[in-house]
């Protein structure tokens, strides 16, 4: 069930009645509901606490020093797997 919910908001293909089905499944107060609540506090606890953004904005600063020489995104840059 959230594998529809991600694919239907994600890809946005979807439009009126499938949207509005899908969107409905967060507002039903069912235990998916809550675990996904649950899952998107950690995430979010995760990714953009203080420590987190320190870790990011550091790695930003270093890949502009060396001139954005390296092959990759500095470290969670937009786009990272």
């Amino acid at each position: 069930m959230p594998g529809d919910l991600q694919n239907v908001v994600y890809h946005s293909r979807a439009r009126g009645p499938a949207l509005v089905s899908a969107l409905s499944l967060l507002t039903d107060g069912s235990e998916t509901t809550r675990r996904l609540g649950k899952a998107s506090r950690q995430r979010t606890r995760n990714e953009f606490s203080v420590g987190a953004m320190v870790e990011k904005s550091v790695a930003v600063y270093d890949w502009v020093i060396r001139g954005g020489q390296r092959l990759a995104p500095p470290p969670g840059a937009k786009g990272e797997s």
